[in-house]
């Protein structure tokens, strides 16, 4: 594990008083930086080590620091390094932080192209790209006190992250300078140091030639982004140790691959002793000891071990060891302690597949962006806990580091509780182009001058992350194009140890262990598995676009991944929505994204940042509900619904269904009648039990389901005991979904012919039916209006997100209006029997259809609506985004029961999660705010819905299931482009000013929301409606409120 970085101009950069543009100099990446290290800091003795109080040898410099913002390199001051130089007057900012969100420039959102070149992609020679002068400076000064026990010790300075280059000055001298804005930088300030108060000073650059390896889609933003902490060790320590763990051929063994590199800066010879123990749970159950002679400065100590009867490691079972590496002097005094967690575990492709400890586990991952809403790319640990926490309980197993490595926190958690991590390089140079996506003439991953550039962005990541059992393949980048640049980046990899390594821009090609695509849709995976000549499994690095309301077929994927071996999963694009909190200047915060921070000139990227299964401040989006039940480990299918046989199928790879109860529910119409739970459910992973069921007495002319919940026994990990981990719903009986309203007692209906309609009315009803609109207007139960208008065709939604990028408006635009410029040709009114019945003919030219519409009005005010789109056979037009009606009802009239899917929204493409069921809801929670505003709030399999003012009510049934959603909102005030109709819209929530009136749809249906991706593709056919022949009815009925 020796290692030697080369220094490149050091005798210039020490010697030379000004600073010369090293940060755009390809060839100088660092000067004077420490070598990396896997991060474990010093103790001063076991117990220390392993203890969670932290060492003595730790000081944060976390916290206010002085700072002043340059626009321009000229305009930085340039003594401001110096000790005599007066910062008095300066501005205090937070460190860590982004400055832009400290009120120092202008946070900019971009997907791919350079932030330092948004409109034009750079030609060589591109370091030319990087402004020499317009190239905004952050100076930051602190200072510090040593504490008196660092005496005689060696010290360093560890700045976590800076955005993107920076030169360090210690009381006035220099030190060293950096660029790569996600790993650590590490300094040997020793000899820099004086007693008392020292002088920090940092020199950050928003842009370098690091910044061509740095164009990830995310909010573009500068600073001090991690902690920034000093560490003292001995004068002869250890720099460094690695710890590989695998299995053995069997699968039961540990394997220990260690090696630790001993380094002294003194001149003299010394004997020093290593210890190495594992602990588990404080006992010992292996040591070595070994004594060293230092001739020189370093050494290196290597040892392999085989570790017998030890618990694996995996992210449903995270056993985790201590390791601990004691070095002591030749009188047996301890010099210094370190210690790290150690879980055995084994990673390999073999037979076309990922294996973990011998099994071919799957991927039911997501993409992570580090994002608070508050202070952008710096995260709390708490922040971090929580995601962790929301992880678990969604069933994410996996989480990809996009698209560089994460805090070194972030790794202890996904060790600790259990997530697998596909460790991603800080390498993005998208505004170049992409390999798999449109061409390119030029690229640096194709330019040897830019190999060290890509090397040592691998190198430093893996050298700090490698002991970390969670990471299970290792990633180069993300569309960093193809070339010799990442070939080499491969063979390092290969060179180092046996993890797999994932390079999504290789494609097919030999220098990547994993086929890795992104946006693959359902029908390119099977085609890929279905490919004799295969030979590698498919993970999908990105898949299923979670932009706005998204997320549609998500289980079809699924359905193919369980189907073919060869396809092992994916990764969610992505976990947590970008917007940024910004302030309206009456004191309201909302969501930004990109564009809003003043930048309207600029190139910009809008919500393409809106992307996330979890909202900002870490609420959960509907859609998260639909990864829950897709990704869960637990499945329930039938084997004899009438003799209450079941099979409980257990996905886990790694452990059995002892620790969880199994809840059951019988639902009778939707209501929950029976409950009985089995608490010894002990099927083994990959195994599947049969459960029997003594069914209750239930009316054998109801509608019955039973729900099946899975909930943990005992706390598990971030998960509390009575966790609910898998639900399933089976029907096991048809039957009539109950009638929970009656019609008033009324002997007739009376109608009396007005201008432009008809006034009808019976004993407690009345209403004015309009021949020229072919609506209701102001239907009323004893004087109260229930129904202020309607019902009309409705053929139209809001656009998603989705929608917008496949172009919805050019797909199936004539649509939009198509209700709006229908003519009515046709009323007629009609007496059967005590009832009357209105037909409506609607002529819709803009689609070569008719809408014909029959309202059947019985005494009591009960109307049966039916409405039949016809459309002509020897005419073609698109799909249909929705079949349905509107109606417009008061505002009071705002508390909604129904019988169907929720409690949450749900589609026709995304309602696995939604159980059916019997829910309530004001309609302000049916809304659901998305960012950018767009369709929301629908209910799919509808029997009932009651619609109440707290006294009076309307009762909607129908035969067959329907739809519905309920708004304040009409369709104009969710924004449009005039002058890019089929561009998104830039909306807020705060644009959206409610309406005085609820806008109910009742609907046959509308099409899916669509998953694949949020620029090309549409809905899956299945999930859309085309044209043809739609009939549809339901019936409504006044009420009383009990």
């Amino acid at each position: 594990m020796k290692m030697r970085f080369s220094v490149l101009l050091v005798f210039a950069f020490f010697v030379a008083n000004a600073i010369g543009q090293d940060w755009r100099d390809v060839s100088v990446l660092d000067i004077n930086k420490q070598p990396p290290r896997s991060g474990n800091l010093p103790s001063s003795s076991i117990r220390e080590a392993l203890s969670e109080d932290g060492t003595p040898f730790y000081k944060s410099l976390n916290g206010q620091w002085k700072f002043q913002f340059s626009e321009n390199v000229n305009d930085r001051p340039l003594d401001f390094y110096k000790e005599n130089f007066s910062v008095n007057d300066w501005a205090e900012i937070q460190v860590p932080g982004n400055w832009e969100l400290q009120g120092y420039g202008i946070p900019m959102y971009l997907n791919h192209p350079f932030d330092f070149s948004p409109n034009q992609r750079p030609q060589p020679p591109v370091l030319d790209y990087i402004p020499k002068t317009e190239n905004p400076v952050g100076s930051y000064r602190t200072s510090f006190t040593l504490p008196e026990n660092w005496d005689g010790r060696e010290v360093f300075l560890h700045f976590g992250a800076v955005k993107s280059a920076f030169y360090l000055w210690i009381n006035g001298e220099k030190v060293g300078y950096s660029q790569g804005s996600k790993l650590p930088a590490e300094f040997r300030i020793t000899p820099y140091l004086k007693e008392g108060e020292n002088v920090l000073a940092a020199e950050v650059y928003r842009w370098s030639d690091g910044s061509f390896l740095e164009c990830q889609d995310f909010w573009r933003i500068s600073g001090i982004e991690r902690d920034v902490y000093l560490y003292s060790t001995p004068e002869t320590r250890i720099r460094d140790f690695k710890t590989l763990t695998s299995l053995d051929e069997e699968y039961n063994n540990g394997i220990l691959d260690f090696s630790a590199e001993i380094l002294s800066y003194s001149n003299k010879k010394e004997k020093v002793s290593l210890s190495l123990a594992i602990y588990d749970d404080q006992e010992v159950i292996w040591q070595f000891s070994e004594e060293l002679k230092l001739n020189s400065a370093e050494a290196v100590v290597t040892r392999n071990v085989e570790v017998e009867d030890i618990k694996h490691w995996s992210a449903e079972t995270p056993y985790l060891y201590d390791f601990v590496v004691e070095l002591k002097d030749a009188d047996g005094d301890v010099l210094e302690v370190q210690s790290s967690k150690l879980g055995f575990r084994s990673v390999e492709i073999k037979d076309k597949q990922l294996l973990v400890n011998g099994k071919p586990i799957l991927i039911k991952g997501v993409n992570r962006h580090e994002h608070d809403p508050r202070t952008g790319h710096y995260i709390s640990k708490d922040l971090m806990e929580e995601d962790i926490r929301l992880m678990k309980s969604l069933n994410i197993n996996t989480v990809r580091t996009s698209h560089y490595p994460h805090d070194p926190y972030w790794y202890k958690l996904c060790d600790k509780y259990g997530l697998y991590v596909i460790n991603e390089a800080n390498i993005e140079s998208h505004g170049l182009g992409a390999a798999l996506q449109a061409p390119y003439n030029y690229h640096i991953a194709d330019d040897p001058e830019w190999a060290e550039a890509h090397l040592e962005r691998v190198r430093r990541m893996y050298y700090r992350d490698k002991n970390h059992p969670s990471i299970i393949i290792w990633s180069s980048g993300n569309e960093h194009g193809d070339g010799c640049n990442i070939r080499e980046i491969y063979k390092w990899f290969k060179s180092q140890d046996s993890r797999p390594v994932m390079i999504e821009q290789a494609g097919e090609k030999a220098h990547t262990d994993i086929f890795g695509p992104m946006y693959d849709t359902p029908r390119e995976m099977e085609n890929y598995a279905l490919q004799p000549q295969a030979y590698r499994p498919l993970i999908q690095c990105e898949y299923a676009h979670a932009m706005g309301n998204s997320l549609g077929n998500f289980k079809d994927y699924w359905e193919l991944i369980e189907k073919y071996d060869i396809l092992q999963g994916g990764a969610i694009w992505d976990w947590v929505d970008q917007g940024m909190y910004d302030q309206l200047d009456n004191g309201i915060e909302y969501f930004a994204y990109g564009g809003d921070f003043g930048q309207e000139d600029q190139r910009n990227d809008h919500n393409f940042c809106i992307n996330g299964i979890i909202s900002p401040d870490r609420q959960l989006n509907p859609h998260s509900y639909e990864v829950k039940k897709v990704y869960q480990n637990i499945a329930v299918h039938p084997i004899d619904i009438q003799a209450g046989t079941f099979e409980i199928e257990n996905k886990f790879f790694f452990k059995s269904l002892e620790g969880y109860n199994l809840e059951i529910t019988f639902l009778e119409s939707g209501k929950p009648f029976k409950s009985l739970v089995i608490d010894d459910l002990s099927a083994s992973p990959r195994e599947k039990e049969e459960v029997k069921i003594d069914y209750p007495q239930f009316d054998e002319c109801k509608e019955v389901f039973v729900n099946f919940n899975f909930t943990l026994k005992e706390k598990n990990g971030l998960l509390p005991k009575g966790f609910s981990a898998a639900k399933e719903q089976i029907l096991i009986q048809n039957g009539n979904p109950g009638k929970f309203a009656s019609p008033k007692n009324a002997k007739k209906v009376k109608v009396k012919e007005v201008q432009n309609g008809w006034d009808i009315t019976t004993d407690d009803v009345n209403l004015f039916f309009d021949k020229e609109k072919g609506n209701f207007l102001n239907f009323a139960v004893d004087g109260k209006v229930l129904i202020k208008s309607g019902p009309e065709p409705d053929f139209w939604r809001v656009p998603v997100d989705n929608d917008y990028g496949y172009g919805i408006r050019k797909e199936m635009g004539v649509w939009e209006h198509a209700a709006g410029n229908a003519q009515v040709k046709s009323v007629k009114l009609l007496r059967k029997n005590t009832n009357i019945e209105i037909n409506v003919d609607r002529r819709l030219d803009d689609v070569d259809a008719w809408f014909r519409s029959s309202y059947t009005i019985q005494p009591g005010g009960e109307i049966t609506v039916d409405h039949h789109l016809d459309c002509d056979p020897n005419r073609k037009s698109p799909e249909i985004p929705r079949v349905g009606s509107l109606l417009r009802i008061p505002e009071a009239m705002e508390v909604f029961e129904w019988y169907g899917r929720g409690p949450h929204e749900n589609y026709v493409d995304r309602k696995e999660s939604a159980l059916i069921g019997i829910y309530e809801k004001n309609v302000e929670e049916l809304f659901y705010p998305y960012i950018r505003p767009q369709e929301n709030g629908y209910r799919t399999d509808v029997r009932w819905v009651k619609i109440t003012d707290g006294k009076n009510g309307l009762y909607v049934s129908s035969k067959i299931p329907f739809s519905f959603g309920a708004e304040k909102f009409e369709k104009e005030d969710y924004g449009f482009n005039e002058e890019k109709p089929n561009k998104r819209p830039r909306m807020h929530t705060y644009d959206m000013i409610s309406r005085d009136y609820i806008v109910l749809n009742l609907d046959y249906g509308q099409m899916g929301v669509g998953g694949d991706d949020s620029w090309r593709r549409m809905p899956h056919q299945i999930y859309r409606l085309p044209r043809r022949e739609y009939k549809f009815s339901y019936t409504i009925t006044p009420f009383l409120v009990d």
